[in-house]
This record gives C-alpha cells, sequence and structure tokens, in this order.
C-alpha cells in the first residue's frame, strides 16, 4: 500500500526545517580574514584584517593557525581595533594582525577558525608573495635597508653601561680622585700649618703628677657647661694616652681604644684597671664620634675613675 501523500510531506518538512533552523544558528557565527596586499618584499609588512561575527561573545574564541607555514612568517602585532554591536545578541569585532617574512616564497596563511563552545566557522587561506628586493650592484650608494631600524629609547642603565665601558670615563675618574686627594692633603697641610707648635719641655714633673694636674686643669675649663662634651671627653683620653705612652713605652697616642686596651692586656693589667679604662674609653668614644651627649654627673664620674685608675697604676707601674 502506498503511503498517504501527508505522511510522505511531513519528514521532508521537518528536513527543511531544521537544515533552515541549523543554517540561521551558523549565520550567528562567522569570520573573514583579508589580506591588504597581494605581494611584498622580504622584511616588508602586512596587515590581515579579520571580523568576526558571534552572538555568544563570552564563549567566543579565535583559533590562530599555528603549523608549519606558519613558521615562513612573523607575526609583529595583533589585537582588536574595534567592537560594534550590529543587532542584539550579534556583536561584530575587527581585529588586526601584522606579519612579515624573510623568505622569498608564496607564503600560504592558513584559515583562522572562530568558535563559541557550539559551532565553529573558519576563513578561507590567504597567499602572500613574498619576493626579493632589487638590488643595483652598478649604484650601491641606492641600496638602504627595506624598513628602517626601530629607534629605541636609552635608559639610565643602558647610559650608564656606556660610560663604563669607556676608557675615557675611567681615565677622568682617576683624574677626579687625584685631584680631590690632592685638594684634601693640602686643606690638612694647612691645618697642621696653623697650629701652635708644641715647645718641648723639660717634663720636670713626674709623669703622674702632670697627668693629675692636667686632669685639676680640665675639670676648671668648665667644658661640659658650655656643652663642649666632644672636646672634653677629647682632652680626659689625651691626658690618660700620653700617661700609657709615657710609662708604658706604648703609642697609645695614635692607638684606637680597642687597641689600647689589647695592648695593655698583654702587659698584664690587672681586671679592675682595665675595666675602669675601658668605661672612660667607651664614654669618650660615643661623645666624640656618635654625638652622644653625657647624662648629669657621668662627666665628673669619668674624671674620678681617671683619678682611681691614674692612683692604681702608679703604684703598679711606678712604685
Amino acid at each position: 500500500m502506498r503511503p498517504s501523500y501527508l505522511s510522505i510531506r511531513f519528514p521532508i518538512l521537518l528536513l527543511v526545517f531544521l537544515a533552515a533552523f541549523s543554517w540561521a544558528g551558523a549565520q550567528e557565527l562567522s569570520i573573514t580574514s583579508k589580506l591588504d596586499r597581494a605581494e611584498m618584499q622580504i622584511g616588508e609588512q602586512a596587515v590581515i584584517d579579520i571580523t568576526i561575527r558571534t552572538a555568544d561573545l563570552d564563549h567566543t574564541h579565535l583559533q590562530v593557525p599555528n603549523d608549519s607555514s606558519m613558521m615562513q612568517m612573523e607575526i609583529l602585532a595583533f589585537g582588536v581595533t574595534d567592537t560594534v554591536e550590529v543587532k542584539a545578541p550579534i556583536v561584530e569585532i575587527k581585529a588586526q594582525m601584522v606579519i612579515t617574512s624573510f623568505d622569498s616564497t608564496l607564503l600560504e596563511i592558513p584559515p583562522f577558525i572562530v568558535t563559541d563552545g557550539q559551532s565553529q566557522a573558519m576563513t578561507k587561506s590567504l597567499f602572500l608573495k613574498v619576493t626579493m628586493p632589487e638590488v643595483d650592484m652598478s649604484n650601491p650608494d641606492s641600496i638602504y635597508d627595506i624598513k628602517e631600524p626601530w629607534g629605541v629609547p636609552y635608559t639610565f642603565t643602558d647610559l650608564l653601561n656606556l660610560l663604563l665601558r669607556h676608557p675615557l670615563t675611567w681615565i677622568i675618574l682617576v683624574v677626579f680622585l687625584g685631584a680631590l686627594a690632592h685638594h684634601f692633603y693640602k686643606k690638612y697641610k694647612e691645618r697642621q700649618a696653623l697650629r701652635p707648635e708644641k715647645k718641648p719641655d723639660e717634663r720636670t714633673l713626674p709623669a703622674y703628677d702632670r697627668a693629675i694636674a692636667a686632669l685639676e686643669t680640665l675639670r676648671q675649663k668648665k667644658l661640659v657647661e658650655a656643652g663642649l662634651f666632644k672636646e672634653y671627653f677629647t682632652e680626659l683620653t689625651d691626658l690618660l694616652r700620653d700617661y700609657i705612652s709615657e710609662t708604658r713605652q706604648i703609642d697609645a697616642r695614635e692607638m684606637t681604644s680597642s687597641e689600647i686596651l689589647e695592648a695593655l692586656q698583654r702587659i698584664e693589667l690587672p681586671e679592675k684597671e682595665r675595666l675602669l679604662l675601658r668605661s672612660i674609653l667607651q664614654t669618650a668614644d660615643l661623645a666624640k664620634f656618635a654625638k652622644y651627649k653625657p647624662m648629669p654627673g657621668e662627666d665628673a664620674e669619668a674624671i674620678r675613675q681617671a683619678r682611681v685608675f691614674l692612683d692604681e697604676v702608679h703604684n703598679l707601674w711606678e712604685s
């Protein structure tokens, strides 16, 4: 029995409807690409204009070809140039890719593919002829770069590296340091010349007596009351250094505080006297080099400790 006319038409209409629906869905996703030129010389640049239409922007992804033919060209730049809403929800995206090549060949650019998770679309392959530049060897002055070198700004690090690599920089630096050293040496000699020359005395008094007299003189100067803490402790340590130099044949005048303590330890200075001297020298170093301002009464305590030290070592060294 032949099927009825209605039963035959129904499957055909269903197929037509599904095909039309699929075609309409595919029309919502499309991609086209176009080269701005068909031929260029080695090293020149060509632009590929890409246009994508999609109804699902969040899930739309562009797949850039990545096969052996792409190895013959270099992508210099690629980015979106414009996005336009055609008719909701369809959006048109325009992008540009800048390419160059250094092979003389017919360059085939494979299709670009765009997907939205449900369907995909692709462009046709593009062809770009890359040729060698014509060189007139009889006129070498006419030979020049196809593209001018890109200007890259110098950074401070670049300039510093260039200066350090140049031998003239080191010559100038050595001359400058030499002149600076000469200047400071000259100033030093001038200050030395202005200092009153010390007249040699007969040193009729013993070293201990002169040290005690110097302590009393320092006390009467009232340098601490005038705020001259550095000068006060400098004079205090100087008279102690002089006493040690004269009685122990140690050049304490040219030694640091730690060097003096080490030298005295080698000649078996008792622990009590060594601690006294260390306390005085530490306080003096703070006042002279760290701008330390002594507590009230600390200056008098320093003189008292200096007197005790002189008394103790006098009995040990000069008895």
